[in-house]
């Protein structure tokens, strides 16, 4: 899958950057995981998936590039 470029609302720190780095790390098949204070890009899962575990780590996101 192509990467998924991701806006993230609510991240403030590095502290904010390590959460959505494991969260996204747990999802099924994601790979090249970079996560920046309020963005994040990753392959090889369905957005949808990247989305949840971004939301299920208590931040509020939204795909800008597929």
């Amino acid at each position: 899958m192509a990467p998924v470029s991701i806006q993230i609302d609510g991240m403030h720190c590095n502290a904010c950057v390590t959460r959505v780095e494991r969260a996204l790390s747990k999802v099924e098949g994601a790979s090249d995981v970079t996560v920046t204070v309020g963005s994040a890009t990753a392959a090889g899962a369905p957005a949808q998936a990247l989305l949840d575990a971004i939301v299920k780590a208590g931040y509020t996101a939204r795909v800008t590039a597929p």
